[in-house]
């Protein structure tokens, strides 16, 4: 009697190296995708916050040069300056008379005091401004104060200041408290969080004198 091999049937499914092989494959799959979302958030914040200091720069660079470009130097009696120095700067602050440029608001000469203060989440630079006194010229209450932010969330900024000093020298300092003289540009540099940014110089300008109202 002579004997056939038994066949060995094979019923469906995987063996254990197949389905290793194939999570092997699926974990390396989703590294790949999960680098690539990560890298694509990254750059989508990325290009946030570019965008972000982009705006940020260029709301600065519009009041900078707008206001720079308007600053009183008033005329009182025995030809000097009514109230003392109308453009001082400090390495941290730095406040001046001028022109309101591109708000809306009453005509005339407005007090600017530009300074560094501590925000949420950080530093900022605001510009608070209001009617100037001497321009204004009434008794009682002063003026109504507006108050702006400029920067926010950076680390600090700093202004400095480059004109003729008292001994006839072209020099950058950081501060100015010449009373009849401006300074011819003012820059501005500012640490933010990444890093910092390049520094920003601004030419300032006098605008028509005026003669400030004296109440008797």
């Amino acid at each position: 009697m002579s004997t056939r091999p038994a066949l060995v049937s094979r019923h469906g499914g995987f063996t254990l190296v197949e389905v290793v092989v194939a999570l092997a494959v699926t974990g390396l799959l989703m590294l790949v995708l999960y680098d690539g979302l990560h890298l694509g958030m990254r750059s989508w914040a990325g290009g946030m916050d570019r965008s972000e200091r982009s705006e940020a720069l260029r709301r600065l660079e519009r009041f900078m040069r707008g206001q720079l470009a308007r600053v009183h130097l008033p005329v009182g009696a025995a030809d000097g300056l009514a109230g003392g120095p109308r453009y001082r700067g400090e390495p941290t602050r730095m406040r001046f008379v001028g022109r309101l440029s591109g708000h809306a608001g009453r005509g005339g000469a407005y007090g600017f005091d530009l300074g560094v203060e501590r925000g949420r989440h950080g530093m900022r630079l605001t510009v608070r401004y209001a009617l100037d006194a001497a321009y204004a010229g009434a008794p009682g209450a002063p003026p109504e104060s507006h108050h702006e932010v400029l920067l926010d969330d950076i680390g600090a900024v700093r202004f400095s200041y480059f004109g003729v000093d008292e001994h006839g020298r072209w020099q950058w300092s950081d501060r100015w408290d010449r009373a009849r003289v401006l300074p011819t540009l003012v820059r501005v540099e500012v640490d933010a969080n990444e890093g910092r940014w390049p520094a920003m110089v601004f030419p300032v300008r006098e605008a028509d004198r005026w003669v400030p109202t004296v109440n008797p």
